[in-house]
């Protein structure tokens, strides 16, 4: 089972990015689950210009480093 960091925002040190290898960080967590996505400069999509091939890219390396983790 994995170590589960409850904290928001908080960065979990075992669960890396698929796409980068960067630490994943905490961007909803609920009562069954948590979810986090990577921390690295080129995941934050909403510092690109809107509509952009840069800002497609990131969203894109957004969404492949979800991961969710449920609570039993």
């Amino acid at each position: 089972m994995q170590t589960v960091n409850e904290s928001n925002g908080a960065v979990h040190p075992d669960v890396k990015c698929v796409v980068c290898g960067s630490d994943l960080y905490s961007t909803d967590y609920g009562n069954h689950e948590i979810t986090y996505h990577c921390s690295s400069p080129e995941a934050r999509f909403w510092d690109f210009e809107r509509g952009t091939p840069d800002q497609v890219r990131s969203k894109d390396h957004w969404e492949k480093s979800k991961r969710e983790i449920f609570f039993n």
